[in-house]
């Protein structure tokens, strides 16, 4: 990188008015986190030549790192003017418009890119969240793949930024709930993502196993090490796959991609042996008046009603009872509980991971 750098800064020295040279040289501070030099330098390549659309991309995440979200959504409105097809620059512009509750904006903004990329699955899932069309009960395997697949380069480095604690919650849950590890237990890490539970995992699995959608997503996964089986898939279907196969299922920060959560619970009963584990850590806040919740620059889908049993029909019998949602939710945080039925009690446990607006912009800057 300090060798990149000084290429840059030579090349400039020589060509002063090389816009491409300001703007690689302004990823680089990006990357190292010099935001205030990586402003200067943005500038001045926006300055060498307006139509450089990346450089107004660059600027407008900039003025979100600081706060500046005006400066921002004008940045953001200037990529997209200049170059109509930068979807990056739509994708940031309507996250930040409808982090700020300007939904009709926001709705404005993935309409024009979903014209511009029909197939493209991301324009599609915010303008189902955003307007209530069309919405599915949870988010679409290529919306997840796609998405992730493009963030996993960053995934870690931003996860590390915001301090995030949800590997060492799950970890501290199963001590909770199945003692010291002894390297005994079967473990499925549903929506595994690059690995960052399995480390804090591996001491208590005699077999761990992951799953995820996103191929980049395990592939870093795969580079820790930890794991014994990846399994590329949606979480759901992998669990009715293996019936009575595990110990424990954790799952940190996936159900935020559900609407409906029957689906996914029987999948687990069916994947757990009897008095087994479920943990589940959830993270993210609301936006500012949506009811939707965000993961990087992704919505997440609404959980159904209070009034809306998850149990309809009813959950097989002998893992679980049937329970209300709002119950459920109500033990989110710190949460930890028995699912009791017929005589037969399930320990869960639920905690909170992260809980920051500054997830959704953090992964929006990736």
């Amino acid at each position: 990188m300090a060798e990149a750098e000084a290429s840059y800064k030579k090349a400039i020295e020589l060509y002063p008015e090389h816009s491409e040279g300001h703007y690689r040289l302004g990823w680089i501070y990006w990357r190292q986190n010099r935001l205030d030099e990586a402003m200067d330098v943005f500038r001045q390549c926006a300055e060498i030549n307006p139509n450089h659309s990346d450089s107004f991309l660059m600027l407008g995440k900039l003025f979100e790192r600081r706060g500046r979200t005006e400066e921002a959504v004008e940045a953001y409105r200037q990529a997209v003017r200049v170059d109509p097809q930068n979807w990056p620059a739509y994708r940031a512009l309507g996250t930040v418009l409808n982090l700020e509750s300007r939904h009709d904006e926001a709705a404005a903004v993935f309409q024009q890119w979903a014209l511009g990329e029909p197939d493209n699955p991301i324009p599609r899932h915010h303008l189902a969240a955003l307007l209530g069309n069309n919405v599915p009960s949870r988010a679409a395997d290529e919306y997840v793949s796609k998405v992730f697949d493009l963030f996993a380069d960053s995934f870690d480095r931003q996860l590390e930024r915001l301090q995030y604690r949800a590997p060492h919650l799950v970890s501290e849950a199963i001590t909770t709930l199945c003692g010291l590890p002894l390297g005994n237990l079967d473990i499925l890490d549903a929506g595994c993502g690059t690995g960052l539970c399995a480390p804090l995992l591996r001491s208590a699995a005699r077999w761990l196993v992951g799953v995820d959608l996103s191929p980049a997503m395990l592939e870093k996964g795969r580079e820790r090490g930890d794991y014994d089986a990846l399994h590329q898939g949606e979480l759901t279907a992998f669990m009715n796959q293996v019936a009575a196969q595990f110990d424990v299922i954790v799952s940190a920060d996936t159900f935020c991609y559900f609407g409906e959560l029957e689906s996914v619970i029987k999948a687990a009963a069916t994947a757990l042996r009897q008095s087994a584990h479920p943990h589940f850590v959830r993270g993210g806040r609301r936006s500012k008046s949506s009811s939707h919740r965000f993961l990087g620059s992704s919505i997440r889908f609404r959980p159904a009603g209070p009034d809306r049993p998850v149990s309809q029909p009813a959950l097989p019998e002998r893992r679980f009872q049937p329970f209300l949602l709002s119950q459920l939710l109500s033990r989110l945080v710190g949460g930890r509980g028995l699912l009791n039925h017929s005589g037969l009690k399930v320990p869960f446990h639920l905690c909170p991971s992260t809980s920051t607006t500054a997830w959704a912009k953090a992964c929006g800057a990736s």
